[in-house]
């Protein structure tokens, strides 16, 4: 399945984009240590050319998990494993506005304290993660 819908604010949009990163593959990848192999969501297969190289894409999920997860993750990439990915699920399901993030009438709407754009915080913060210039 894929990532959940979010409101980012451009002011924290680097810190909110790590948050999703982080909760969607701690919820979406397996480790199996016994069967030595790693199991993906099915977006990480369509996104391959993202990351270079298997290796590439699996250090890259090992950043962003922690706990039990990223540890096997971390044992399996210093041997022989497999990656398999699992099948994507094409159904939807709805969350309470609360869970996404969004304002609602008993929640403040979060204050603009920034006058960039959102797009521009973006490349901001692949700026700074990446160390890519980005020269769009």
């Amino acid at each position: 399945s894929s990532p959940n819908l979010r409101v980012y604010t451009p002011e924290d949009v680097c810190e909110q984009l790590q948050d999703a990163a982080r909760e969607y593959c701690e919820e979406h990848v397996g480790v199996n240590l016994e069967k030595r192999r790693v199991t993906l969501p099915k977006i990480f297969d369509w996104y391959s050319h993202d990351w270079g190289t298997t290796l590439g894409k699996l250090t890259w999920i090992a950043t962003v998990l922690s706990g039990k997860t990223r540890r096997d993750l971390l044992t399996l990439l210093q041997g022989k494993h497999t990656v398999q990915y699992a099948r994507y699920d094409w159904r939807f399901y709805p969350k309470p506005f609360r869970q996404l993030g969004v304002a609602t009438p008993s929640s403040p709407i979060p204050s603009r304290r920034s006058t960039s754009s959102p797009l521009s915080s973006v490349i901001e913060c692949l700026k700074k993660e990446s160390g890519h210039p980005f020269d769009l």
